[in-house]
């Protein structure tokens, strides 16, 4: 944070104690990102919001980092008729999750070549599949 106030950084203009960064993606915890904008912008990291970073790992331990996404709890139960859309849609969720996490795995890598070379070749895979009808 030190860096981004020196550099004359603006605060990161977040609503929510959510960021995009490498750090929160992979640690859920909160980042340089939202302590700028606690300090000189909205009030993000209120008693609230460390209690649940705090209590995040009650419910289902360390496998929040296993595997993260948003879940609608207003639907209670899946009924027969969406199960197969549900398991498709699990299925799509993995498969965003395997490529997140080899393309983290190749930055950490710190092969910026071999980066650019996989993000180009899934925008040319992704292009394919999209203009599928």
């Amino acid at each position: 944070m030190i860096d981004r106030l020196a550099k004359g950084k603006a605060p990161p203009n977040l609503s929510t104690p959510e960021c995009e960064c490498r750090f929160f993606v992979h640690y859920l915890l909160p980042c340089r990102h939202m302590f700028h904008q606690h300090m000189f912008g909205q009030k993000l990291l209120s008693d609230v919001t460390w209690h649940s970073f705090q209590n995040m790992f009650q419910e289902s331990g360390f496998e929040v980092y296993e595997h993260r996404e948003r879940v609608d709890r207003s639907e209670e139960y899946v009924t027969q008729a969406n199960q197969g859309t549900e398991c498709l849609r699990v299925r799509v969720e993995e498969v965003n999750e395997r490529v997140r996490d080899k393309y983290f795995s190749i930055v950490e890598s710190g092969n910026i070549k071999e980066s650019e070379q996989f993000v180009d070749q899934l925008e040319m895979t992704m292009e394919s599949l999209l203009k599928i009808n």
